[in-house]
């Protein structure tokens, strides 16, 4: 009787041995798990860190191109008005 003890003492002990290892392999990829959504998470904000700066330098852009529109607008007209003044001073000129 004693020995049929001692075998569901060990038998037992080797089941409690075998779901400790299984617990401790669940703790080990919710490890990896964690791990893994901390790099997501910080790739994530570097990509969104990324579109910002690219969103910014488009607008930059942007800003830069109406203003050398604006500039050769302003350009165009001041060439009218002196192709028009020069128009003048040639029919003085010529009278």
């Amino acid at each position: 009787m004693f020995e049929e003890i001692a075998s569901l003492v060990e038998q037992i002990t080797n089941e409690i041995n075998q779901v400790l290892e299984a617990i401790l392999n669940v703790e080990e990829h919710i490890n990896t798990l964690v791990n893994s959504s901390a790099n997501i998470e910080k790739m994530s904000k570097d990509i969104s860190l990324q579109i910002e700066n690219s969103s910014s330098a488009s607008q930059e852009q942007l800003a830069a191109m109406e203003e050398i529109t604006s500039s050769t607008e302003n350009l165009a007209a001041l060439a009218e008005e002196l192709q028009r003044l020069l128009s003048n001073v040639k029919v003085d000129s010529e009278e």
